[in-house]
């Protein structure tokens, strides 16, 4: 978690991109439970920017990235409790444990005339050791932003965005 922030708030492509399991997933979903954006690890760094600097991405469009995790939570995911659902399931891991941490993540995007966008969300990660020894995150799960669905409140801070939807800006940049 560590170098995940260092990544971020050095803007650092090649720190994130090694941070980033090959079948790396990341997801958003809104109350109910319903998809609103999905990505694999090829699309995640496009979103980030292009290797060759041919299309701007987070890490280009914003000047400062500030970028913390306050842990809640770690758990092992012991993978006989995740059989594959499906073939080709992101979530199932039958055949091996997976590391979990579960907490707020706070992100402050500034572009260089100091506008932008602040992010408050719980997120989870989860992480799978490789065979080199080293964990990387397979799987990146934004938390929905409202409890109930109802419109009555929300688990979001005044002022922020989600993590998803300040991704969708960037990519539109």
């Amino acid at each position: 978690m560590t170098n995940l922030e260092r990544a971020f708030s050095h803007r650092e492509r090649e720190v994130y991109e090694s941070l980033l399991d090959g079948d790396f997933w990341f997801t958003e979903t809104d109350c109910l439970g319903e998809l609103v954006l999905a990505n694999d690890r090829e699309e995640e760094l496009l979103i980030m920017g292009s290797r060759d600097g041919s299309s701007k991405g987070i890490f280009s469009i914003y000047r400062t990235i500030n970028w913390s995790f306050q842990p809640v939570a770690h758990i092992t995911e012991l993978g006989r409790d995740y059989p594959d659902a499906f073939e080709g399931d992101p979530d199932g891991h039958p055949d091996e444990d997976w590391e979990v941490f579960r907490g707020r993540v706070e992100i402050l995007l500034l572009r260089p005339n100091n506008d932008g966008v602040a992010v408050s969300q719980t997120m989870n990660f989860k992480l799978r050791q490789g065979e080199d020894g080293l964990w990387r995150i397979v799987r990146w799960v934004d938390d929905p932003l409202s409890g109930d669905c109802s419109g009555a409140g929300s688990a979001r801070p005044a002022g922020t965005t989600s993590w998803g939807g300040s991704r969708q800006v960037a990519v539109w940049q």
